[in-house]
């Protein structure tokens, strides 16, 4: 009968010992892994934050360059309505006429840099 309460004794201390190295195990396992999660999460959103970057550098660069030709197609017709309006009007004196050429540079020139400010405002940093 001694024998089996040995045995059985042994059997219990094998068992919680098993119980305790598994409980021990899978505590660290469960460590490691959250820190190796944690760890990629940081690689992953710095290189998101990387591409995001190189996105909005590219985006910039194309509202500039998208912004350039359609100020210059904008130039182009009104220099062509204002030369069309010139040579369509008829005037009383050459005097009259150079008034009105200037009249319309000046105008011209008033709406080139709305024009130009409207394009910078556009290429301004956003808060």
């Amino acid at each position: 009968m001694s024998a089996n309460v040995k045995t059985g004794f042994a059997y219990q201390d094998i068992q919680s010992l098993l119980a305790g190295w598994f409980h021990k195990e899978r505590e660290s396992t469960i460590s490691d892994l959250e820190e190796a999660i944690s760890a990629e999460k940081e690689i992953q959103i710095g290189i998101l934050k990387e591409e995001i970057s190189k996105k909005l550098v590219q985006a910039d660069k194309e509202i500039g360059e998208f912004s350039e030709v359609e100020i210059e197609i904008r130039r182009v017709a009104l220099e062509q309505y204002t030369k069309e309006l010139v040579e369509t009007t008829e005037f009383e004196t050459e005097e009259r006429k150079r008034g009105f050429i200037q009249e319309l540079d000046e105008i011209i020139k008033e709406t080139m840099e709305k024009l130009e400010k409207s394009k910078a405002d556009l290429l301004s940093p956003k808060d």
